[in-house]
Protein backbone atom coordinates (compact mmCIF):
# COMPACT_ATOMS: atom_id res chain seq x y z
CA UNK A 1 0.00 0.00 0.00
CA UNK A 2 0.98 3.65 -0.60
CA UNK A 3 2.19 5.94 2.42
CA UNK A 4 0.17 8.91 3.12
CA UNK A 5 2.56 10.10 5.43
CA UNK A 6 4.80 11.48 2.90
CA UNK A 7 2.35 13.74 1.25
CA UNK A 8 2.93 17.48 1.91
CA UNK A 9 0.37 19.00 0.65
CA UNK A 10 -3.46 17.92 0.68
CA UNK A 11 -3.34 17.95 -3.21
CA UNK A 12 -1.31 15.01 -2.42
CA UNK A 13 -2.81 13.79 0.48
CA UNK A 14 -6.04 13.42 -1.68
CA UNK A 15 -4.24 11.70 -4.49
CA UNK A 16 -2.33 9.58 -2.20
CA UNK A 17 -6.16 8.39 -0.88
CA UNK A 18 -7.54 7.75 -4.10
CA UNK A 19 -4.68 5.25 -4.78
CA UNK A 20 -5.08 3.39 -1.88
CA UNK A 21 -9.26 3.31 -2.31
CA UNK A 22 -8.38 1.78 -6.27
CA UNK A 23 -5.40 -0.42 -4.91
CA UNK A 24 -8.21 -2.09 -2.43
CA UNK A 25 -10.88 -2.31 -4.98
CA UNK A 26 -8.02 -4.09 -7.57
CA UNK A 27 -7.68 -6.32 -4.73
CA UNK A 28 -10.89 -7.09 -3.84
CA UNK A 29 -12.05 -8.11 -7.63
CA UNK A 30 -8.59 -9.88 -7.48
CA UNK A 31 -9.66 -12.24 -4.30
CA UNK A 32 -13.33 -12.12 -5.58
CA UNK A 33 -14.55 -10.54 -2.43
CA UNK A 34 -13.99 -8.88 0.83
CA UNK A 35 -11.27 -11.63 2.29
CA UNK A 36 -9.46 -11.31 5.32
CA UNK A 37 -6.58 -9.32 4.66
CA UNK A 38 -8.35 -7.05 2.60
CA UNK A 39 -10.43 -6.20 5.49
CA UNK A 40 -7.25 -5.43 7.41
CA UNK A 41 -6.16 -2.94 4.65
CA UNK A 42 -9.74 -1.33 4.94
CA UNK A 43 -8.92 -1.29 8.52
CA UNK A 44 -5.94 0.23 8.32
CA UNK A 45 -7.25 2.67 5.92
CA UNK A 46 -9.78 3.57 8.48
CA UNK A 47 -7.28 4.49 11.05
CA UNK A 48 -5.06 6.75 8.87
CA UNK A 49 -7.96 8.81 8.53
CA UNK A 50 -8.61 8.81 11.89
CA UNK A 51 -5.56 10.09 12.20
CA UNK A 52 -5.28 12.44 9.76
CA UNK A 53 -8.72 13.97 10.98
CA UNK A 54 -7.01 14.28 14.97
CA UNK A 55 -3.91 16.06 13.29
CA UNK A 56 -6.67 18.39 11.14
CA UNK A 57 -7.99 18.91 14.51
CA UNK A 58 -4.69 20.31 15.94
CA UNK A 59 -3.96 22.48 12.46
CA UNK A 60 -7.29 24.04 13.48
CA UNK A 61 -6.63 24.77 16.80
CA UNK A 62 -3.34 26.15 15.95
CA UNK A 63 -4.75 28.58 13.09
CA UNK A 64 -7.49 29.95 15.41
CA UNK A 65 -5.32 30.81 17.77
CA UNK A 66 -2.99 32.52 15.15
CA UNK A 67 -6.13 33.91 14.03
CA UNK A 68 -7.00 35.33 17.54
CA UNK A 69 -3.01 36.22 17.80
CA UNK A 70 -3.63 38.39 14.63
CA UNK A 71 -6.65 40.69 15.50
CA UNK A 72 -4.65 41.12 18.92
CA UNK A 73 -1.50 42.80 16.56
CA UNK A 74 -3.55 44.71 14.43
CA UNK A 75 -5.80 46.03 17.98
CA UNK A 76 -1.96 47.13 19.01
CA UNK A 77 -1.37 48.51 15.38
CA UNK A 78 -4.52 50.87 14.86
CA UNK A 79 -4.18 52.12 19.02
CA UNK A 80 -0.04 53.08 17.99
CA UNK A 81 -1.56 54.50 14.82
CA UNK A 82 -4.15 56.82 16.49
CA UNK A 83 -1.24 57.23 19.30
CA UNK A 84 0.97 58.40 16.44
CA UNK A 85 -1.33 60.50 14.73
CA UNK A 86 -2.08 62.49 17.77
CA UNK A 87 1.15 63.02 18.53
CA UNK A 88 1.81 64.28 14.76
CA UNK A 89 -1.14 66.91 15.86
CA UNK A 90 0.32 67.92 18.76
CA UNK A 91 3.67 68.10 17.26
CA UNK A 92 1.60 70.59 14.21
CA UNK A 93 0.17 72.28 16.72
CA UNK A 94 2.48 72.97 20.22
CA UNK A 95 1.73 76.90 20.74
CA UNK A 96 4.95 78.92 20.31
CA UNK A 97 4.53 80.47 23.43
CA UNK A 98 4.20 79.13 27.28
CA UNK A 99 3.52 80.96 30.44
CA UNK A 100 5.44 82.45 32.48
CA UNK A 101 5.00 81.25 36.04
CA UNK A 102 3.46 84.01 37.76
CA UNK A 103 3.64 82.88 40.81
CA UNK A 104 7.79 83.25 40.96
CA UNK A 105 9.42 85.76 43.24
CA UNK A 106 8.98 89.44 41.84
CA UNK A 107 12.69 89.73 41.52
CA UNK A 108 12.43 86.82 38.93
CA UNK A 109 9.19 87.60 37.21
CA UNK A 110 10.85 90.34 35.09
CA UNK A 111 13.27 88.02 33.16
CA UNK A 112 11.77 85.01 32.92
CA UNK A 113 8.83 86.89 31.05
CA UNK A 114 11.54 88.56 29.28
CA UNK A 115 13.16 85.01 28.25
CA UNK A 116 9.96 83.71 27.26
CA UNK A 117 9.49 86.13 25.08
CA UNK A 118 12.96 85.96 23.25
CA UNK A 119 12.51 82.36 23.43
CA UNK A 120 9.35 82.19 21.48
CA UNK A 121 10.38 84.56 18.93
CA UNK A 122 11.10 82.80 15.49
CA UNK A 123 14.39 84.33 13.61
CA UNK A 124 12.51 86.60 11.64
CA UNK A 125 10.50 88.26 15.00
CA UNK A 126 14.47 88.55 16.44
CA UNK A 127 15.61 90.42 13.34
CA UNK A 128 12.69 92.72 13.13
CA UNK A 129 13.16 94.17 16.95
CA UNK A 130 17.36 93.93 16.10
CA UNK A 131 16.49 96.71 13.31
CA UNK A 132 14.75 99.26 16.27
CA UNK A 133 18.21 99.33 17.68
CA UNK A 134 20.88 101.93 17.35
CA UNK A 135 22.24 101.81 13.48
CA UNK A 136 25.26 103.31 15.44
CA UNK A 137 26.35 100.71 17.29
CA UNK A 138 25.54 102.22 21.02
CA UNK A 139 23.97 100.48 24.03
CA UNK A 140 20.85 100.78 25.08
CA UNK A 141 20.59 102.61 28.33
CA UNK A 142 18.63 100.16 30.74
CA UNK A 143 16.80 101.96 33.59
CA UNK A 144 16.61 101.65 37.62
CA UNK A 145 13.30 99.38 37.38
CA UNK A 146 12.84 95.86 35.99
CA UNK A 147 9.92 96.68 33.38
CA UNK A 148 7.97 92.81 32.76
CA UNK A 149 6.63 92.85 29.76
CA UNK A 150 2.60 91.62 28.39
CA UNK A 151 2.12 87.88 29.78
CA UNK A 152 1.42 85.21 28.22
CA UNK A 153 -2.55 83.51 29.15
CA UNK A 154 -3.15 80.25 29.98
CA UNK A 155 -5.76 77.84 28.36
CA UNK A 156 -7.49 78.11 31.64
CA UNK A 157 -7.74 81.69 31.68
CA UNK A 158 -8.67 81.08 27.86
CA UNK A 159 -11.36 79.00 28.64
CA UNK A 160 -12.55 81.80 31.22
CA UNK A 161 -13.64 84.58 29.04
CA UNK A 162 -16.89 84.15 27.86
CA UNK A 163 -17.67 83.03 24.04
CA UNK A 164 -19.04 86.39 22.94
CA UNK A 165 -16.26 88.22 23.60
CA UNK A 166 -13.51 85.38 22.26
CA UNK A 167 -15.89 84.34 18.97
CA UNK A 168 -14.07 82.27 17.01
CA UNK A 169 -10.38 83.45 18.19
CA UNK A 170 -8.19 80.57 19.10
CA UNK A 171 -5.77 80.34 22.44
CA UNK A 172 -2.37 80.31 20.46
CA UNK A 173 -3.74 83.78 18.06
CA UNK A 174 -4.15 85.48 21.69
CA UNK A 175 -0.29 84.60 22.78
CA UNK A 176 0.64 85.72 18.85
CA UNK A 177 -0.86 88.97 19.74
CA UNK A 178 1.28 89.49 23.05
CA UNK A 179 4.25 88.61 21.37
CA UNK A 180 3.54 91.29 18.88
CA UNK A 181 2.86 93.65 21.70
CA UNK A 182 5.88 92.68 23.67
CA UNK A 183 7.90 93.21 20.38
CA UNK A 184 6.20 97.29 19.89
CA UNK A 185 6.74 97.55 23.42
CA UNK A 186 10.20 96.80 23.58
CA UNK A 187 11.18 98.74 20.29
CA UNK A 188 9.53 101.81 21.61
CA UNK A 189 11.20 102.19 24.99
CA UNK A 190 14.16 100.85 23.35
CA UNK A 191 14.08 104.50 21.49
CA UNK A 192 13.36 106.12 24.48
CA UNK A 193 16.17 104.91 26.46
CA UNK A 194 18.93 106.32 23.59
CA UNK A 195 20.53 109.35 23.79
CA UNK A 196 18.89 112.29 22.42
CA UNK A 197 22.25 112.92 20.56
CA UNK A 198 22.80 109.63 18.70
CA UNK A 199 18.68 110.36 17.29
CA UNK A 200 18.09 110.41 13.91
CA UNK A 201 15.36 113.48 13.11
CA UNK A 202 12.59 110.81 12.74
CA UNK A 203 13.04 109.00 15.77
CA UNK A 204 13.45 112.47 17.66
CA UNK A 205 10.13 113.16 16.05
CA UNK A 206 8.51 109.74 17.32
CA UNK A 207 10.29 110.31 20.92
CA UNK A 208 8.66 114.04 21.26
CA UNK A 209 5.15 111.82 20.17
CA UNK A 210 5.57 109.38 22.55
CA UNK A 211 6.65 111.86 25.52
CA UNK A 212 3.10 113.72 24.63
CA UNK A 213 0.88 110.69 25.32
CA UNK A 214 2.41 110.06 28.82
CA UNK A 215 0.39 111.63 31.73
CA UNK A 216 -0.04 111.30 35.27
CA UNK A 217 -2.05 108.28 34.94
CA UNK A 218 0.40 106.48 33.07
CA UNK A 219 2.92 107.09 35.81
CA UNK A 220 4.83 103.73 36.87
CA UNK A 221 3.66 101.78 33.81
CA UNK A 222 4.64 101.09 30.54
CA UNK A 223 2.23 101.29 27.32
CA UNK A 224 1.79 101.50 23.60
CA UNK A 225 -0.99 102.84 21.13
CA UNK A 226 -2.45 101.84 17.66
CA UNK A 227 0.16 103.71 15.77
CA UNK A 228 3.12 101.86 18.05
CA UNK A 229 1.29 98.74 17.11
CA UNK A 230 1.16 99.08 13.16
CA UNK A 231 4.44 100.83 13.10
CA UNK A 232 6.43 98.20 14.93
CA UNK A 233 4.63 94.84 14.80
CA UNK A 234 2.25 92.66 12.12
CA UNK A 235 -0.86 92.88 14.44
CA UNK A 236 -3.37 93.83 12.32
CA UNK A 237 -6.20 96.27 14.34
CA UNK A 238 -9.11 94.81 12.12
CA UNK A 239 -12.24 93.00 14.01
CA UNK A 240 -9.77 89.82 15.25
CA UNK A 241 -6.92 91.49 16.48
CA UNK A 242 -9.25 94.41 18.44
CA UNK A 243 -11.03 91.04 19.83
CA UNK A 244 -7.42 89.48 20.91
CA UNK A 245 -6.81 93.12 22.86
CA UNK A 246 -10.47 92.48 24.35
CA UNK A 247 -9.64 89.01 25.73
CA UNK A 248 -6.33 90.82 27.22
CA UNK A 249 -8.06 93.19 28.99
CA UNK A 250 -10.80 90.76 30.48
CA UNK A 251 -8.12 88.40 31.43
CA UNK A 252 -6.36 92.06 33.23
CA UNK A 253 -3.36 91.38 31.25
CA UNK A 254 -3.61 94.45 29.92
CA UNK A 255 -4.99 97.52 30.92
CA UNK A 256 -6.49 100.13 28.87
CA UNK A 257 -6.32 103.93 29.45
CA UNK A 258 -8.18 106.16 27.47
CA UNK A 259 -7.94 109.70 26.49
CA UNK A 260 -7.54 113.08 25.69
CA UNK A 261 -9.88 112.10 22.49
CA UNK A 262 -9.71 108.92 21.45
CA UNK A 263 -6.07 108.11 21.87
CA UNK A 264 -6.28 104.75 23.73
CA UNK A 265 -3.12 103.39 25.63
CA UNK A 266 -2.57 99.84 26.03
CA UNK A 267 -0.59 99.55 29.19
CA UNK A 268 1.58 96.58 31.09
CA UNK A 269 0.84 97.36 34.99
CA UNK A 270 3.47 98.58 37.12
CA UNK A 271 7.04 97.64 37.31
CA UNK A 272 8.49 95.11 39.29
CA UNK A 273 11.17 96.15 42.01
Amino acid sequence: MLESNKALTFEELENDNLMKIKALKICSDLRGGWDKDTVQELKAFHDDYIEIRKELESYREIVNQGWKALQVAQELTNQQNQMKAQMKFIKENLPEHLPTDQGNSRSNSSSAGRNVVQGASSKEEQNTAKAVLPSDGSKVVKGKKNWKPFQFITVEEFETVPKYIRGRLQYDQVNKAVTELNKTLEAKYALLSRPRNKLRPMELKNVHVFKQQETTETAGTRFVVDSDIKQYSKLRLDTAGRAMLTVLRTLKHLQEIRGPGNLMRYAVRSPTE
